[in-house]
């Protein structure tokens, strides 16, 4: 008996494994760059290769050439991710296939620091509203020094008006006044900010104004 169990054990699969430190990953990003590396290592105790990517988003990509890696053998998957696009927090994931080991899914958490923030993002006047001003708040963040140097607007029938806080004073804010025309009519008003920021995602934004 004990013979015949030996036996049926040792026809029995032995199943391989490819084990990932971690598969996910958690980033703060540099608002000066425009992409980042992320490596996700990982151990085998067989042969392997990776058979195919998949992934919803573009920003998201790996560049770990295909290659085999051995019984034993320590490897790394190698992703990049386009964060030019990244306001806040985000997570990306992709699909990676392997030949004899199961899908695994990566995860990228990426968080872009705020340096400006603004409220609200619109204001509006409805229909009978008397055309009083109202104001937008802009804050350069503590840390940042650049500042607002343009005001444009894509309607000259708004009136605008820009004041701030002391430039010494740690988190600088303005206030953007904004007053729309009188009179009957609907108008729109597209308002681009452009700041002296030498780093591209706050050189400039957008704030609108609607009279309903």
């Amino acid at each position: 008996m004990k013979t015949l169990l030996f036996l049926i054990t040792g026809l029995l699969p032995c199943y391989s494994q490819l084990k990932f430190e971690t598969t996910e990953i958690s980033q703060t990003l540099d608002p000066k760059e425009n992409s980042i590396t992320i490596k996700f290592p990982f151990e085998v105790d067989s042969t392997s290769s990776v058979s195919s990517y998949f992934t919803h988003c573009g920003c998201l990509k790996a560049i770990t050439r295909p290659q085999n890696w051995e019984n034993g053998q320590r490897g790394a998957l190698e992703l990049e991710l386009d964060t030019r696009n990244i306001i806040g927090t985000t997570r990306k994931s992709i699909e990676v296939k392997f030949e004899h080991h199961p899908t695994q899914t990566l995860t990228v958490e990426a968080t872009m620091p705020p340096a400006i923030s603004w409220t609200p993002k619109t204001h509006i006047w409805k229909s009978g509203d008397p055309p009083n001003p109202k104001t937008f708040e802009i804050t350069v963040l503590e840390g940042y020094d650049f500042e607002i140097k343009e005001i444009a607007p894509s309607n000259q029938k708004f009136t605008l008006e820009l004041t701030s806080t002391p430039k010494s004073k740690p988190g600088r804010t303005y206030y953007l006044t904004t007053s729309p025309p009188s009179g009957e009519g609907k108008e729109i008003c597209m308002i681009k900010v452009t700041t002296t920021s030498e780093i591209k995602r706050h050189q400039s934004f957008k704030l609108l104004a609607i009279k309903q």
